[in-house]
């Protein structure tokens, strides 16, 4: 009725805390992938067309991890649970959706955290009637 702030636990993923989310061994870092030379393509010449495919090697990033982390297993990321603060206003309904901006999941390295959408579900109450 009046609106409040809620505690409410997110499973997700959140950055690898042994690795900084680099997905590479503590002390080392990644490497130029030697398959494709760091482009991420691959381009093989058949008779005068030549074509152009993701580097299996290191699928399209220029680079591998050669000692990846013990931890995430290179990924960058591992799944915790985590409590994130949202405000819920006066009035809200079931079905309504919230955004929190700045509390989804990571990206990439180097790109900014998404928002988190909550579905609201009321529950009914005896006593009390909308």
């Amino acid at each position: 009725m009046t609106g409040c702030k809620h505690e409410v636990l997110v499973h997700g993923a959140v950055p690898c805390e042994t690795c900084n989310g680099s997905g590479a061994k503590p002390g080392t870092r990644p490497e130029g992938c030697p398959q494709c030379r760091g482009s991420g393509q691959v381009t093989t010449q058949r008779g005068f067309i030549m074509f152009s495919t993701t580097c299996p090697g290191c699928r399209g990033q220029g680079q591998y991890l050669p000692h990846p982390c013990a931890e995430c297993s290179g990924a960058g990321m591992v799944e915790r649970q985590r409590k994130v603060l949202v405000s819920f206003p006066p009035g809200i309904d079931t079905g309504q959706r919230l955004r929190v901006p700045g509390q989804g999941m990571p990206g990439k390295p180097n790109v900014p955290v998404g928002d988190l959408y909550v579905d609201v579900q009321i529950e009914h109450d005896e006593r009390f009637e909308r």
